[in-house]
């Protein structure tokens, strides 16, 4: 049987505190470290937002398939060379691919499995968690992740997310509203 001491409860495994480090120097940002690279896969690493474009038409080439497009969303909306992200969050429309597969009437969990096939089909790696279809993009010597939500609206959730994305960046939206 698994015992676990109420310290491992509140504050994660051993593991997990050792990887965080001290919570006194991170209360004092004394040791920061940036883990870049998608979390869903092994192997991934970050990227610069330069690469942004080619991941984007590897991404699309697919979805031309199905003739759906996946817009970026957060920072890779709005790419800036030299700085470095650890995945591409793309958006598409759920109701646009359930018409392309013509799968009218199914759940979107369905309609997301059918989008993980298709990425499967096409020789990427991929997963699926929650409304997202996560694909292990190879590019070269390195491989990076790209999360996918799929979501109703897609033009319109893309918009309002880069809105508040610019927001929150400016200072002038707390990040609470993104919870």
């Amino acid at each position: 049987m698994l015992k676990l001491k109420i310290r491992d409860i509140l504050s994660g495994t051993s593991k997990r505190r050792k990887r965080r480090g001290s919570r006194i120097k991170r209360i004092r940002q004394e040791d920061l470290h940036l883990h870049e690279g998608g979390n869903i896969f092994d192997g991934t690493v970050g990227f610069d937002h330069e690469m942004i474009p080619a991941i984007m038409k590897t991404i699309n080439g697919v979805l031309q398939k199905v003739n759906a497009t996946a817009i970026p969303i957060g920072s890779g909306a709005t790419p800036t060379p030299g700085k470095v992200s650890g995945d591409l969050d793309m958006i598409v429309d759920v109701n646009q691919l359930r018409q392309e597969y013509n799968m009218e009437g199914e759940p979107d969990k369905v309609i997301r499995q059918k989008l993980r096939q298709t990425f499967d089909l096409a020789g990427l790696e991929t997963a699926q968690s929650g409304t997202s279809v996560h694909v292990k993009v190879p590019m070269g010597d390195h491989a990076h992740q790209v999360d996918i939500m799929v979501v109703p609206n897609a033009a319109n959730a893309a918009n309002s997310i880069h809105i508040l994305f610019h927001k929150v960046r400016n200072g002038k939206a707390s990040t609470s509203k993104l919870h």
